[in-house]
């Protein structure tokens, strides 16, 4: 008897989740829409089709939109806001709610502590190869009294572990090859400055990372290159933490620039709004005379073709998008994220080919490093978006199968230097056995 009514329990509570599940999937809202609790756009039934499928962004944004979609949403949240608020355990490429000082510096303290190797004490300094000293590094805003108060300070050992994976990877390329770091600040950085919370943002870790890596290395700061433009033009949405492209160009302008290449100018370019899917191009005169949203991201129209594809197994091609403008917003560069690679082929003439290693920063990036490569491969190593049995191949295979010159690591503050992107994946994936 006991046995009988323990099976019915079961059975009523399987009941009962297979009834939750199909009645949220018959009720619930189809199309996206605007959550005014969380400031942002809710996900909608994905379009189901063999390349999202293949991608794996088909169940990516299925996950999205059961979640999204879950009855009494708003009221669980609230719940799960007061319980995460004591353990705190966002992803490291989401977005806060909110931009105010405490949600901005606890974040940054908890994807650093997430994400290092140890939660322990500060270490002592290391010595790097070449005979330099390591040091902590950081980044950090400036308040109304002049104060810096770090975002994200790094560890001198994780600064070192770095210097050391740089080298590694420019050691897989030609005597003319150069690496090219970057970890720029995400939006609400910028907004915590154009709100009037602090006056000013910097970084040392150029200063830092610099000398403790080889010839060919070349360390950037995103800070320096985005102030002198942080309060004059849009160099971010309110909603989403990504920058907008004209700030991937300011970056990409001054790496180029720096390796001794002229630059086009970012509104050589003609540009779509995301948020009108069947518009016209705009020019420069026409984007300056219009009043566009804050968060309406551009979408630059190319100069000439670009072949894109999903690469797997060193070789295999799939067709993908490259400027998907029937996609949403941000992802309508490349389409979002593929995994595991993605060869971009230009039809420049220029002799020379490069890689792009990244978070999603990278795919705003990327159209604006086309006219200066006759091909570009890119990967992400993020935990949860890197399959290597796709690959089939390490990285340093790909790099030498396509003749990479040249590898851009662009990476933002979701990203951090502590994390285990940095520390740990982007060193086993360049010589994994397969």
């Amino acid at each position: 008897m006991k046995h009988r009514a323990s099976l019915i329990i079961v059975y009523l509570c399987l009941l009962s989740l297979f009834t939750l599940g199909a009645a949220e999937l018959l009720l619930t809202d189809k199309e996206e829409r605007a959550s005014l609790t969380e400031n942002r756009m809710l996900q909608g039934f994905p379009q189901l089709s063999a390349q999202s499928v293949l991608s794996g962004s088909f169940m990516e944004d299925f996950e999205a939109f059961l979640s999204d979609g879950f009855f009494a949403r708003d009221k669980i949240a609230d719940v799960t806001d007061g319980i995460m608020g004591l353990f705190r355990l966002e992803d490291e490429d989401a977005m806060p709610e909110t931009i105010d000082e405490e949600s901005l510096f606890q974040l940054s303290q908890e994807e650093t502590e997430e994400a290092a190797p140890a939660a322990t004490p500060s270490p002592a300094p290391s010595d790097s190869p070449e005979g330099q000293v390591a040091s902590d590094a950081a980044i950090w805003l400036v308040n109304a009294a002049g104060e810096q108060v770090d975002y994200q300070r790094y560890s001198a050992d994780s600064i070192a572990h770095l210097a050391q994976v740089l080298d590694e990877y420019r050691a897989c390329l030609p005597e003319d090859g150069t690496v090219n770091f970057v970890c720029a600040p995400t939006s609400e950085l910028a907004y915590s400055i154009v709100n009037g919370n602090y006056t000013d943002w910097g970084s040392d870790v150029e200063e830092v990372l610099q000398p403790l890596v080889a010839d060919g290395v070349l360390i950037y700061d995103a800070t320096d290159i985005l102030r002198p433009h942080l309060k004059e033009e849009t160099l971010y949405p309110i909603t989403d933490h990504h920058w907008h492209p004209v700030g991937a160009n300011y970056v990409l302008s001054a790496m180029l620039e720096r390796q001794g290449v002229v630059t086009a100018d970012y509104y050589e370019y003609d540009y779509y709004l995301a948020s009108r899917p069947t518009g016209e191009a705009y020019d420069r005169r026409a984007l300056e005379n219009m009043a566009v949203d804050v968060n309406d991201v551009p979408v630059m129209k190319p100069i000439a073709p670009v072949e894109s594809y999903v690469l797997t197994n060193l070789t295999e091609r799939q067709d993908c998008v490259f400027i998907d403008r029937s996609d949403v917003g941000y992802r309508q560069y490349l389409g979002g994220t593929y995994t595991p690679w993605r060869l971009f082929i230009t039809g420049y003439h220029t002799g020379r080919n490069a890689l792009v290693i990244g978070d999603s920063f990278s795919n705003a990036f990327i159209p604006y490093l086309t006219p200066y490569y006759d091909q570009i491969i890119s990967t992400d190593f993020r935990r949860g978006k890197y399959v290597s049995s796709l690959a089939g191949a390490s990285a340093a295979d790909y790099i030498a199968e396509y003749g990479v010159d040249d590898i851009y690591m662009i990476y933002c503050t979701y990203t951090p230097i502590d994390s285990s992107t940095m520390q740990q994946y982007m060193e086993s994936y360049l010589h994994m056995e397969y």
